[in-house]
């Protein structure tokens, strides 16, 4: 959308925008607005807000640019982005933890510093079972080994080079397993595993509060 508008008249210029972009869709759209200025690169944007607060917001803005008197509207470019949010049809569009629904959200539980490693393996078992298989045949230590078989009937054959269906599951489920699967990866890689006392130093200070 381009042409010749008045300053005083742009919000109705970006209703119409948001408008035109959103017929189709849903009245739960999230919407952001960003304006960047083509002279000096300045970026500003909104949060990400409905369709109604949008508007409201358009208002507030007009006012911002007519305070910056230097600003020349031929300079600034309006980009509107638009994110839908699924809406359920009497069932649950997601499901947690599923370890074969591909329609899925797999939450990586955790109070160590594997995230990653962890976020990984799970990804990799779910999606790659045979890359991951290769990753680890031959690979297990014999204590990495003893603490997967612990308490377990049928010892793994992870060191085989094969991923049960029910180590999958566990690994999904976020048992025993994937802590010690994302460990063999840290050691395979060499990457060090930091201490919690170091996460929680580096985010004081970034003063980021941790939770």
């Amino acid at each position: 959308m381009y042409g010749d508008v008045d300053i005083s008249r742009l919000h109705y210029v970006i209703q119409d925008l948001i408008s035109e972009m959103t017929a189709q869709v849903s009245d739960n759209v999230k919407l952001q607005i960003v304006l960047e200025n083509n002279k000096n690169g300045r970026v500003n944007q909104t949060k990400l807000l409905n369709k109604t607060d949008m508007i409201e917001k358009i208002s507030d803005w007009v006012g911002m640019f007519l305070d910056y008197h230097d600003m020349d509207i031929e300079d600034i470019t309006f980009k509107l982005l638009k994110i839908e949010i699924p809406e359920g049809a009497g069932r649950r569009v997601n499901r947690i933890i599923t370890a074969n629904n591909k329609r899925s959200i797999i939450q990586i539980r955790n109070s160590d510093t594997l995230c990653l490693a962890r976020a990984i393996v799970v990804g990799l078992a779910s999606k790659a079972r045979q890359h991951l298989q290769t990753i680890l045949k031959g690979k297990l230590t014999d204590s990495e080994l003893k603490q997967i078989n612990k308490n377990r009937q049928f010892k793994s054959q992870i060191n085989k080079g094969i991923i049960s269906d029910n180590e999958k599951v566990n690994i999904v489920q976020g048992r025993k397993i994937q802590q010690i699967l994302a460990r063999v990866l840290h050691r395979l890689y060499k990457i060090a595993v930091k201490k919690m006392a170091m996460i929680l130093k580096t985010c004081r200070n970034l003063n980021t509060s941790w939770t």
